[in-house]
This record gives C-alpha cells, structure tokens and sequence, in this order.
C-alpha cells in the first residue's frame, strides 16, 4: 500500500491525503494551473487496467488524440499503450508486453510489431490524428532504427505500416517518405488533421508534410534559414500556425533565442531567451508561447513573443525571469522529468523511468 500526505505549505494549494493511488484526483495550485493524476500507480511493472492502477517500465513519450485518449510509449518493452478516455481503460496496442526490441516490418498486426528505442537521446515521437482509438483516425510512432510506423484499427483489430524510412535516401522536397532515413524524427500533428514530420540531422532539421506517401515541405527550408543566418532546427507548430524552433542545433542551440517562422515561411523572428535553450522546446498549441529548459532542467518555463521568460513555483504563480540568467532549476519550482504539450493545450509531465505516474497540467488563466 502506497500512503502519500501533501502538506499545506502554500495559500491556494488544495491539499489531498490519500492511501493508495485511486484516491487522488487533482491539485489546483492558486487560479493558475490544475494538475491531474492522469494514469499509473508508480510501481514499476506491465499492467493493464484502470489508467490510475496500470503501471508501465518506463515512459518516452505520450501524446493525446482529437477525443482526449491518450497514448504513451513505453521504452522497456518497446510497445505503446492507450488509456481510453470514455472508460479510463488502460491496454497495450503493440508489441507482446514482454521486454523485447526489433526492427519494425513494412506492415501486418500490431500485436506482431517490434520496435527499437534504446538510445536516450533519440527518444521516441508520436502523433495522432483523428480518433485512432474509435477506428476513426492514425497513431503515428516514431522509431529508433529511423522510421515512422502508422497504427490503425481495422475491424476491431490494431494494423501498423511502416511509411517512413525503409530506404537510404536524405530527405527532400517530393522525396517517398518510405524512402528516406533520418538520424532525428519527430512528429507533428495539427487539427485538421495533417501529419507533420521533422527530419535532418542533430544540427539542422526541417517539417514536411507526409501526404500520399511523399514529403512536402512546410516552409522553404533554404529562404528560412538563409534569413536566420544559421541552421534552424524545427520543434514544431505553435497555435497561431507558427514553425518553432531553435538556432544552430537541437541539444546546444548556437543562440539565446526561440526561432520562429510565419505560417507563410516568409517572416523569420527571434524571441530572447534568458539562456540558450537546450534538451527541449515545446510550443503551445494553443497559443504564441513556447516552453523550453536546459540539459537537467526539470522545471516548466515559457518565453512569450514579447520576450519575457517565466517559470512555473510550486505555488502556481510564474517567476518572471531576467533577461539572462543561469540555466538550471531553482528549490521553489515546480520540477517534472519530461515535459510536453499536448494538441488540446494542455502540458504532460513524468518521469522518464520506474514507472511514475503521468500528471496533466491544465492552464486557468483563461487564454485558452
């Protein structure tokens, strides 16, 4: 039995006592922000079942579809999960559940797909568009040894297909998906559905879109960073349509700043950042703000267009932060491991490894 008792240290913090993990619902810190215990017990194991008495082997990435179901990659067994919205039900889509790794085939049942992910750095991506779950859209996934698969119900049953990089070739405009290989891939959905994917190498990488099998590219990848005076290393699409990214590399951007380029491809700006963002940059989908950290930084922090940088307390109030500063966390914040925005506008976070719970922020400053 777990027994877990949150403290009253700070004015507006709801505080919740509770044995075992069922009992917690949420925590609403100020008028800020309302955190949920979103699935898992933090026991370190394979188990399905309710989301909150699930448990998993270590999380890489989670993403949510158009409906609110939510899917998560688990590194140790190489499958991905879903946690259904309608019943709060946890169940595994790939994979035997068993620890396993393999290189993905070019299609057949999900339960016979092996995928790879073993490295820390190249972690995995997923993507959804439509509502997968109900048999009304795709699941996206990246994997490790360079390819995208697609996951789909068909009569009940869970398929995959490989579509991105069974083949040599670098990516380009016009390029088949399924002929290329890319040492990084991430992914992008956007309402409307269309699948974004982010292709190139550590120091530069560019979004196409994946349509009818082929790459079309999202902005003029040349003219973009002709204009940065640099490589741009895209991160993805913010709510007002914008590509974002940093300068000059993913993990030691060149410069202090969020790049951010106009829907159009035409306009190329750069918002200051306190420190050169590194590790991570997560763009609101909701909105024209951008969430970034350091190497190590676990805290959650935004730069706005404006310029102006905060970090979320433990509190629920944001830190407005100088114009520069030391990279790095601080005691009073608010700290997760991993940290993502989701489509819907909310941000996921969790540990990365023993089989923590998955926790969602939903923002309630009323700019949603």
């Amino acid at each position: 039995m777990v027994i877990l008792l949150v403290a009253a240290t700070q004015p507006g913090v709801v505080c919740i006592a509770f044995a075992e993990h069922k009992d917690f619902e949420y925590t609403t810190l100020q008028n800020t922000v309302r955190i949920d215990h979103l699935a898992f017990s933090g026991a370190s194991e394979h188990l399905d079942g309710p989301c909150r008495e699930a448990m998993h082997r270590g999380l890489w990435a989670v993403t949510c579809d158009t409906a609110g179901n939510f899917y998560f990659y688990e590194i140790v067994s190489n499958c991905i999960r879903a946690l259904r919205k309608r019943d709060g039900r946890m169940f595994t889509i790939t994979g035997t559940r068993y620890i396993s790794s393999g290189t993905p085939g070019r299609g057949g049942p999900a339960d016979q797909l092996n995928l790879y992910h073993e490295c820390f750095i190249a972690m995995p991506a997923m993507a959804a568009a439509g509502n997968p779950l109900e048999g009304t859209g795709s699941l996206y996934a990246t994997d490790g040894s360079g390819g995208v698969v697609r996951l789909w119900k068909e009569k009940g049953v869970w398929q995959y297909e490989r579509v991105v990089g069974i083949g040599k070739d670098k990516p380009a405009p016009g390029a088949s998906a399924i002929s290329v290989t890319s040492a990084r891939i991430t992914l992008v959905a956007t309402p409307n559905g269309d699948i974004g994917l982010i292709l190139g190498s550590p120091r530069t990488s560019a979004l196409y879109w994946l349509r009818d099998g082929k790459l079309v590219p999202a902005y003029d990848h040349q003219t973009v960073e002709k204009k940065l005076g640099t490589t741009f290393y895209c991160r993805g699409i913010d709510g007002m349509g914008n590509f974002v990214g940093s300068a000059g590399g993913e993990y030691n951007a060149a410069e202090s700043c969020i790049v951010v380029v106009s829907p159009d491809g035409k306009n190329v700006r750069k918002v200051p950042t306190p420190y050169p963002p590194q590790w991570t940059i997560c763009p609101d989908a909701k909105r024209e703000r951008w969430f970034f950290r350091a190497t190590d930084d676990y805290t959650i922090q935004y730069v706005d267009s404006d310029g102006k940088a905060f970090r979320l307390l433990r509190d629920g109030t944001w830190k407005l932060l100088p114009s520069k500063c030391e990279r790095g966390g601080e005691k009073d914040a608010l700290n997760w491991s991993r940290g993502i925005t989701l489509p819907d506008g909310r941000y996921a976070g969790w540990n990365g490894r023993g089989g923590s719970p998955v926790f969602v922020a939903t923002w309630l400053d009323g700019k949603e």
